[in-house]
């Protein structure tokens, strides 16, 4: 090969199975030429295949010696299960008879038609091979595939800060906050306990939260951003999980994403910016969640580069930003003047990451509460004596999803308790912290309004109505940040979660408070709330 081409650079990764070959070539630049020639029959070519193509330049190739003497039943296990955070199944297509018959199968599906490929159960991860593959040649005993298109890498924190390492890529440590586990116990009633114990973990552990400075990054809308091929952890919501990047062309186990595509001519945002996108930008709860929640930083940050500024997501792609997020960011001492708006693939000269402090259902870092707390401080006292009720019912709007179907039944029993029915979205951001500052019992639908519990100042009781089928647990783990008494009252949803996992519509299912069954318990919590 050497003599071939005396001016490439050889690498030769050591035989092992699909999982070992492919931790190897995790650690060195995306190449334009790779080479199975194992005659080993049980060399597992067709994994090894499925788990290093995508890694291969645009343009590059894919040469399978030996392709007569695969012997696939010697590891018909295909590579370890992922699961999402929310316990969601992730597909995985089953083993084929061989590698040559399964880019029989893709080459074949280019043609099919959408019945068609459900009818073949074509897995999303098959459409995205699918779509990689320019062209197939085949030999006597050869195979030589083309590859279309940039993929880049999605691994855990670990596994892409090792693969950055040997890839030779600097990076600047900012600050660093260490590991811990979080033990402080929560005061938590429920109508199903053992519903609760599944869902709420007893403890949290809190990774290292690392500030760092990347030079030249590629990053797109939607939360990306690439370097050296590999995309970096603080590409996703829940970065401390090996990644699905369902938002950045890929929904499936596969460990890489279809790359930002630059146009010819890039924008560059020359100096230093601070990673504040979103895969849901404009989304209030999300911002308040994950893009605050990595502003612990921004001090050290801009105290080591006096010039920085925060790149942010606009709101559908676009070039600007909700105003709550210019009014969030100007509490916290952020003017407008610093924000820059990203609204396509754009290289950035540096860019400044930050842990996010928040990752539910995983855990909530002091972090992240202290940055809370000082918009809130700013945001209350701008009120100056408005008055704000003591006990507060949050409602939502009749035109979203995971309606409570009851609701004018729930939300009455409350009223005649000495409630005042709020929605939080239809008063200015300020009145909103000071509701929850100040309110001794905070109740409502779990979602984005109750969300607004990251500006409580002390210990209140709060109960959460959610849907057995919402996944997320804020509430909870603000409950135990502030040491606040927590009721769940859980609620049969329309949809419900299916033996294979999660939906998308068992997600956002409708749902009725069971006040037959719940509704002693919920006269006992308002008598409770009345006399407090």
């Amino acid at each position: 090969m050497e003599g071939l081409f005396p001016d490439a650079r050889v690498l030769v990764l050591e035989a092992g199975d699909h999982d070992d070959l492919f931790a190897s070539a995790a650690g060195q630049p995306q190449a334009d030429l790779v080479i199975d020639a194992r005659t080993d029959p049980e060399a597992q070519k067709y994994w090894a295949f499925r788990r290093l193509f995508l890694g291969i330049r645009d343009g590059g190739h894919y040469l399978v010696l030996g392709v007569s003497r695969e012997d696939p039943t010697t590891d018909p296990t295909p590579p370890r299960p992922v699961i999402d955070p929310y316990r969601r199944p992730v597909e995985t297509t089953p083993a084929a008879a061989g590698l040559d018959e399964w880019l029989d199968r893709l080459w074949d599906a280019r043609g099919w038609d959408a019945p068609r490929r459900r009818t073949e159960r074509l897995t999303r991860f098959e459409v995205q091979m699918m779509s990689s593959i320019a062209d197939v040649l085949r030999g006597d005993d050869f195979r030589l595939v083309t590859k279309s298109g940039e993929h880049m890498l999605m691994l855990d924190p670990g596994a892409t800060r090792s693969a950055l390492a040997r890839r030779g890529v600097r990076t600047t440590d900012i600050d660093r906050r260490p590991a811990r586990t979080i033990t402080t116990p929560v005061r938590l009633v429920s109508n199903a306990p053992e519903h609760s114990a599944a869902r709420f973990p007893a403890t949290e552990d809190v990774p290292e939260l690392v500030c760092r400075a990347y030079d030249d990054v590629v990053c797109a809308p939607r939360q990306v951003a690439t370097v050296a091929g590999l995309m970096l952890p603080d590409s996703y919501v829940q970065p401390w999980r090996r990644p699905l990047g369902q938002l950045v062309g890929n929904v499936t186990a596969s460990e890489y994403g279809t790359a930002p595509g630059l146009p010819s001519e890039p924008r560059l945002l020359e100096g230093t910016y601070f990673h504040l996108d979103n895969e849901v930008a404009g989304h209030y709860g999300h911002f308040l969640t994950h893009d605050l929640a990595r502003l612990w930083a921004w001090d050290a940050a801009a105290a080591m580069f006096p010039d920085l500024r925060l790149l942010v997501g606009g709101t559908d792609g676009g070039d600007t930003v909700p105003g709550f997020v210019l009014e969030l960011l100007a509490a916290y001492g952020i003017g407008a003047d610093r924000v820059t708006v990203l609204t396509g693939p754009t290289r950035v000269e540096r860019l400044v990451t930050a842990t996010q402090a928040f990752q539910q259902p995983m855990f909530l870092a002091p972090e992240a509460a202290s940055v809370w707390s000082r918009i809130r401080d700013v945001l209350v006292r701008s009120t100056g004596d408005l008055p704000v009720p003591a006990r507060v019912f949050v409602a939502r709007s009749d035109q979203g999803r995971r309606l409570c179907r009851n609701a004018a039944e729930v939300e009455r029993r409350f009223a005649d308790a000495g409630f005042e029915i709020v929605r939080p979205e239809l008063l200015p951001l300020a009145v909103q912290a000071k509701i929850f500052a100040q309110a001794d019992v905070v109740a409502g639908y779990a979602g984005s309004g109750m969300i607004n519990a990251v500006w409580s100042r002390e210990p209140a009781t709060r109960m959460v109505i959610s849907s057995r089928s919402y996944p997320a647990i804020n509430e909870y783990h603000l409950a135990r940040h502030f040491g606040s008494e927590i009721h769940y009252l859980w609620c049969e949803p329309d949809v419900p979660v299916p033996p294979s996992g999660m939906t998308k519509k068992a997600f956002h299912s409708d749902f009725a408070v069971d006040l037959e069954r719940d509704g002693a318990r919920l006269d006992e919590f308002l008598s409770r709330a009345q006399v407090a």
